[in-house]
């Protein structure tokens, strides 16, 4: 009677303990997106270059990490600001915000290039 009980507690925590992974991995890939295609990495040490059409002059200010995405502010010196979103996974841009010319009021210019 005393191995049975062992048994079943045993068997007890590796459900437990299968249902905390089940959770773990649920959340991570509610939480970031593309979260297969970084599993899937062939090369993790692997180096990417891309090329990032600024204007001359311009300077990269701020650089943060969203999930899969980098966003940047990149000053430029007659323009003002723009706050560029890069996928990180594709090596291009998703979006980037401009600032509104002076005579529309219409808000931040949101534009994608292509």
């Amino acid at each position: 009677m005393f191995m049975v009980k062992i048994v079943l507690g045993v068997i007890g925590i590796i459900i437990v303990a299968g249902f905390i992974f089940i959770g773990v991995e649920v959340y991570k890939r509610a939480m970031v997106p593309d979260y297969a295609e970084l599993r899937r990495s062939p090369d993790s040490g692997a180096r990417a270059e891309t090329a990032l059409n600024v204007p001359a002059g311009a300077r990269i200010e701020s650089l943060t990490v969203v999930g899969s995405r980098l966003a940047f502010v990149v000053r430029h010196p007659q323009a003002g600001d723009s706050l560029y979103v890069m996928d990180a996974l594709r090596g291009r841009i998703i979006a980037v915000v401009r600032p509104a010319e002076a005579d529309t009021a219409s808000g931040p210019a949101l534009g994608v290039d292509p």
